[in-house]
């Protein structure tokens, strides 16, 4: 699975010589003040619900927090209502990439983010398990899946289906961020009682499955 990241040249030749990375958060990706609209989203991690929706996978069902209230019918002192807002999930490390590479969004990210690089993943999964056997991952998160965001419609009424993996933390809203093809890699915190921060991993065997893609000149 060959896998495109684009960033400043400065960090692809870090990855390249030394296997350095960072792995961000979603929590810090809510920030809009402190990323531009391709990084921002104040929706990370949380999807309320235009209408229904399906998914069949079932094995991260423990990591969705439902968004809802419930109600006693005034007619009926027996008979409560419930309605669901939304659903999402608790803060977890996540680092983004494109299944694709693409021209015109790699210019797209060089005018919002100053990205003028790109490298590729020659094998993603193999590059994923060595940022996480570093100690700075390992001790801190576990590595929970590797999968192309769930893109959804967030027009009222919509039904969202999801066929395949389902995790809260891969859901972003289709209309705004479908055109960047995200395949995102998640890590379960070990801790869930601290606030997240990034992880820096200084040094890494994840540059042995990575070359140089593209520099814009």
């Amino acid at each position: 699975m060959a896998l495109y990241k684009y960033c400043k040249k400065e960090h692809m030749l870090a990855m390249l010589e030394l296997g350095a990375a960072k792995i961000g958060t979603l929590s810090s990706w809510k920030r809009t003040d402190a990323h531009g609209d391709r990084v921002g989203d104040p929706s990370e991690g949380y999807m309320a619900l235009p209408g229904n929706l399906l998914f069949y996978d079932t094995r991260f069902i423990g990591e969705i927090i439902n968004d809802g209230h419930a109600w006693q019918d005034p007619h009926n002192p027996d008979l409560r209502h419930f309605k669901n807002l939304g659903v999402g999930v608790a803060d977890h490390y996540a680092f983004c990439t494109a299944g694709s590479y693409s021209e015109s969004e790699h210019q797209s990210w060089f005018e919002a983010e100053g990205y003028d690089a790109c490298y590729r993943i020659e094998h993603g999964l193999k590059f994923f398990a060595a940022l996480s056997a570093t100690p700075e991952v390992r001790c801190t998160a576990t590595l929970t899946c590797v999968y192309p965001a769930l893109y959804y419609d967030d027009e009222p009424g919509s039904l969202n289906e999801f066929k395949e993996t389902f995790h809260p933390g891969l859901l972003k809203r289709k209309r705004t961020f479908a055109d960047q093809n995200e395949v995102r890699a998640l890590w379960k915190p070990k801790n869930q009682d601290v606030e997240l921060s990034s992880i820096i991993v200084p040094f890494s065997s994840a540059r042995d499955f990575v070359v140089e893609h593209r520099v814009l000149r």
